[in-house]
Formats: structure tokens, C-alpha cells, sequence
């Protein structure tokens, strides 16, 4: 009986294994669609459509919306149920708070980081340099990501690094509807350089001044760009 039991239970654990990894595939696909812009935020989320469109079931789809609630991707309108997430001004400004308080705190742990810690920076300077260098934006906007994860990663906090790591989705979200078709790269690229510099050189004071100019004026674009397309 014991053997039966056992057999029974490992059967239904591969089951619960193989529907979590279907709902999380759905939701990898949602979730870059949102973030290449093809869904507006706003857009309805409809069960049906949805598990058609992705051949899984409702419940699926459910699921995959209920991770993407979660990365803030998503919210429940009364009226119109799951919708890709309208970030306001607010939503920005909080979100560039954060950023501060968490990358500063990363470059004042640049004194005590073993010179191995800073290399994953450099690796991403190099791969955004590449990436200006070749049409899209996605690969530039994923070095600029890594930049200042790594940035982050030098505090050694595993919970902070995976704290912000859950603001990005919201991040790339407000990305996606920023229109890059007349936007240069060199300045973009000049600025992780100079960051690069003065990382390298343990340049507390100067880094945190340049880090500051660049959030703000980051900020400040998205801000303008949230505005514009609120409703």
C-alpha cells in the first residue's frame, strides 16, 4: 500500500510540475509581448482570446495573468477585469525613488567590492556599446538593465537585489511606449562610459553625482512620455 501510495503521489507532483511550467511559459509570453508594446497599456485581457491565441486552456491563461498581477504588468479593473497596467506619474516618480535609494546604495558599496564584483559592470558597458552599434532597441535597453543590476548586486544583498529586480518589469513597461525612432544611442553610451570610469576608480562622490543627473533626467522624460499618453 505504502508503495502504491507513493507511486500515486509522485504521478500527481509531475502533473503539478508540468501545468506550473505551462503557466509560466504563458506568462513569459504575455509578458514580453506587453513589454514590446505590442499590447497598450490599458488593453483588456481576454481569457478566451488569449488561450486560442497561445493554444493552453483558461486556466492557464488565468494563472499566467495572476504571475503578471504579481510583476505589476497587470491589474483587475472592476469594470473590464485583467488589463495591461496604465502607469501614471506617480507610479514613475516612485519608481525612480526607488531606484535611487537602491543603486546609490550600491555605488557606496564600491570601496569594500573586490575588483571581481565590478567586472559584470564592464561586461554590460561593452554589450550596450555593441548593441547602439546594431538596429532595435532591445538588446540596448536589456545592457542597460544589466548596468545597474550589477550596480545593485555590489551591496551583496541577494533580498535587495531581488527586490529591485521586481521593479524592472514595471520599468520596461513604461520603456515600451517611449518613441525611439529619432532617439540617438551615443549619448546613452557615453554616459554608462563616464559611469564605467569613475566605478573603476572607486569614485564614490563623483559617481553618485553623475548616477543622480542621469536618474532625474530619465525620470523626467518618462514622466513627460506618461503624461502624454494618459487617457
Amino acid at each position: 500500500m505504502t508503495g502504491e501510495l507513493h507511486d500515486e503521489l509522485a504521478g500527481l507532483g509531475q502533473l503539478e510540475i508540468k501545468k506550473a511550467s505551462t503557466a509560466e511559459h504563458a506568462a513569459e509570453v504575455l509578458r514580453e509581448i506587453i513589454l514590446s508594446g505590442q499590447l497598450p497599456q490599458g488593453q483588456p485581457l481576454r481569457e478566451m482570446s488569449l488561450a486560442t491565441s497561445l493554444d493552453v486552456s483558461r486556466n492557464t491563461v488565468r494563472e499566467a495573468i495572476r504571475v503578471l498581477a504579481r510583476e505589476g504588468l497587470v491589474t483587475h479593473s472592476p469594470h473590464k477585469g485583467a488589463v495591461v497596467t496604465r502607469l501614471t506619474q506617480r507610479d514613475v516618480a516612485d519608481i525612480f525613488r526607488v531606484r535611487r535609494t537602491v543603486e546609490l546604495a550600491g555605488v557606496e558599496a564600491l570601496p569594500g567590492a573586490p575588483d571581481e564584483d565590478l567586472a559584470p559592470i564592464a561586461d554590460a558597458t561593452a554589450a550596450l556599446e555593441a548593441a547602439a552599434a546594431r538596429p532595435g532597441w532591445a538588446a540596448v535597453i536589456d545592457a542597460d538593465r544589466r548596468f545597474h543590476e550589477s550596480i545593485v548586486d555590489l551591496v551583496c544583498s541577494p533580498r535587495l537585489s531581488r527586490f529591485y529586480d521586481a521593479i524592472q518589469a514595471e520599468l520596461r513597461l513604461c520603456m515600451s511606449i517611449v518613441d525611439r525612432r529619432n532617439e540617438e544611442r551615443e549619448p546613452l553610451v557615453a554616459e554608462h562610459q563616464q559611469l564605467l570610469a569613475l566605478i573603476l576608480a572607486r569614485d564614490v562622490a563623483r559617481c553618485t553625482e553623475l548616477m543622480v543627473h542621469q536618474l532625474a533626467k530619465a525620470e523626467q522624460m518618462l514622466l513627460g512620455v506618461v503624461a502624454k499618453d494618459a487617457p
